[in-house]
């Protein structure tokens, strides 16, 4: 399945599980680390716990869903199919 297909489907019935989770989660330190944002940032812009966001980042926590996954993106100025794609990254900020 592509990024496209995924997309298009009902994004609350759909858990970011599908994808590698790992992979996302590395794009989405990157992008926090080349904006020099910390982590407590993005818990004050998300409302995801501190914790939880390092967690992730360190791999404790093997999980995460849509909704997560899109308040990060978006602390981030990030469109989220940046993110979830496999295609090379370039650290831009949304307009």
């Amino acid at each position: 399945m592509t990024v496209r297909d995924w997309l298009r489907l009902d994004e609350k019935a759909m858990m970011v599980g599908m994808l590698d989770q790992a992979a996302i989660i590395a794009r989405i330190r990157a992008l926090r680390l080349a904006r020099g944002l910390t982590i407590q940032y993005l818990a004050d812009q998300t409302g995801i716990h501190r914790s939880i966001i390092g967690k992730l980042e360190r791999g404790k926590r093997k999980t995460f869903n849509l909704d997560e996954a899109r308040a990060l993106c978006e602390a981030l100025k990030v469109d989220l199919r940046v993110v979830i794609s496999d295609e090379p990254m370039s650290i831009i900020a949304k307009s």
